[in-house]
């Protein structure tokens, strides 16, 4: 879903906000759920670890001495 929501920014970018807000709308509801059965700080953890280590694997090309 990313390359589609890149591939369409060039569109003004709505597209890409449409994408962006159901992938929201798509984790809020995934995140109502682990809530209902009390797992909603297990959930989180889990978010808060891939994301850290996502934004880590994109971010460190660009970091000196790593080419």
């Amino acid at each position: 879903m990313s390359i589609l929501a890149f591939a369409l920014g060039c569109a003004l970018a709505v597209p890409t906000v449409l994408l962006m807000l159901m992938n929201g709308c798509i984790l809020g509801a995934m995140f109502y759920v682990f809530w209902a059965k009390g797992l909603a700080y297990e959930f989180g953890a889990g978010l808060f670890i891939h994301g850290s280590t996502e934004l880590f694997a994109i971010a460190s090309p660009e970091l000196p001495g790593c080419a």
